[in-house]
């Protein structure tokens, strides 16, 4: 597969395909290798001459997901260089791999040069991103094309308020760039937070479904840049798009049992002795006392001085995790629900487990 039967299609003149074809430079990949990875900075965008590679995404528990296999004659690595971000995934060779990778200053020197070429990079770019959102990652080429004529581009600083809650439903949000942490407003008057999202990731979707006013606030944890999709398109699209709907059902559902899973390790009801257990992250101060507490009442002498020095060493049930709310560290104690009278209740004095 060569680079002229993709950039014929982009009406480049003679010039500057040939100017295109001697700014590639030819690279190898052993099976297995990895071409870039998750969070480096962005130097090459590469095109498939041979062979396949493998596309992923650390999840949220930190491991790596598969996003899918780039196969001959496709592009990656252009949004990392378009958007002037760390790459948002990593690519490793599925098999030997033969590449044409073009590296930043030409990138941008083409960029400037040739309108043709950005417009093609920019298509192919944007088509992968929504490739990468649940709701439209089954839609076909033309599919795809409709979708991003509808798109509109939007640029937010950070601590950008992009809605309120009970502001009015009026469109969805893509993330090409940034993030956003979404927050509500408990009946203490308390500001929760309920979730941060990421390249790739949408919002919005749950009002315009419902025709309800927004039931959280969404604010930029970093310059950001979006597609926004309007409540009328939006509609349009479900109705005109199947697999639109299909997987929006689906997402909404997986979504629905995350949250209910969620739930019930935040409340910590225990199904098989009755007793509930509250986690209180905001209030944690990752001193791990209900840890230490745990431990000792696992071990043979009951007694914190003693227990440090027992072999097998007392091992606790209840952990301290960290996880990121936005752009700061949140101590999440996660309990066992194993004891009838739980020891960590009393070893926490700020009440982050009660």
């Amino acid at each position: 597969m060569e680079l002229d039967g993709i950039f014929d299609r982009s009406r480049l003149g003679a010039e500057e395909l040939g100017e295109l074809r001697g700014a590639f430079a030819l690279r190898k990949y052993a099976a297995d290798e990895v071409v870039f990875r998750e969070g480096e900075t962005a130097e090459v965008i590469c095109f498939i001459k041979s062979g396949q590679a493998l596309i992923s995404k650390r999840n949220r528990g930190g491991d790596d997901e598969p996003l899918g296999v780039l196969r001959e004659g496709e592009f990656f690595g252009e949004i990392g260089l378009l958007e002037k971000m760390e790459r948002t995934a990593t690519v490793r060779a599925l098999s030997e791999l033969e590449v044409l990778q073009l590296d930043r200053k030409e990138f941008r020197h083409l960029l400037r040069k040739s309108r043709p070429f950005s417009s093609l990079l920019k298509r192919i770019g944007r088509n992968r991103l929504l490739r990468q959102t649940s709701i439209f990652s089954e839609l076909d080429d033309e599919g795809l094309k409709s979708v991003q004529e509808l798109l509109v581009d939007r640029v937010y600083p950070e601590n950008t308020v992009i809605f309120s809650e009970d502001d009015a439903s009026d469109a969805l949000y893509i993330i090409v760039k940034g993030g956003v942490r979404v927050s509500k407003l408990t009946t203490g008057g308390r500001n929760v937070d309920l979730a941060t999202l990421g390249q790739g990731d949408f919002f919005g979707e749950m009002g315009l479904i419902e025709g309800r006013p927004r039931s959280a606030t969404v604010v930029t944890t970093a310059p950001s840049k979006m597609l926004v999709l309007s409540k009328k398109d939006f509609q349009f699209l479900l109705a005109e798009r199947p697999p639109i709907s299909f997987n929006m059902l689906r997402v909404l559902s997986r979504r629905l049992r995350e949250d209910s899973r969620e739930m019930a390790l935040a409340r910590g009801t225990s199904f098989f002795k009755g007793m509930t257990i509250v986690s209180r992250p905001d209030r944690c101060l990752s001193c791990r006392a209900c840890e230490v507490a745990c431990a000792v009442s696992k071990s043979r002498t009951h007694t914190l001085y003693e227990a440090i020095y027992e072999e097998p060493v007392p091992v606790k049930r209840i952990h301290v995790r960290k996880t990121l709310s936005g752009s700061r560290p949140m101590i999440r104690p996660e309990h066992c629900l194993h004891c009838h009278d739980a020891p960590c209740l009393s070893g926490c004095k700020v009440g982050a487990i009660k």
